[in-house]
């Protein structure tokens, strides 16, 4: 399942369970690049929704996480 879409910039996020896991996925349309951005393995994220500064708030075990994606980092 791909899901929840986002543009940032020219790049698309959004949540895949291709791992088995849904996690957060971006894909590059120009180079067709595709690279997985978060590596939950007990719990979906869910909810992502980009914000106006290009970051991505989802939920992820009833918890609410702030995802960037230049530093590819969660808090």
């Amino acid at each position: 399942t791909d899901r929840d879409p986002m543009w940032i910039g020219s790049q698309v996020w959004f949540a895949s369970d291709r791992t088995g896991t849904l996690n957060l996925f971006r894909y590059d349309p120009a180079t067709k690049e595709l690279e997985q951005g978060t590596q939950s393995t007990q719990w979906d994220v869910r909810w992502p929704s980009a914000s106006a500064d290009g970051r991505i708030v989802y939920e992820l075990g009833g918890e609410l996480v702030i995802f960037d994606p230049r530093t590819k980092s969660s808090t």
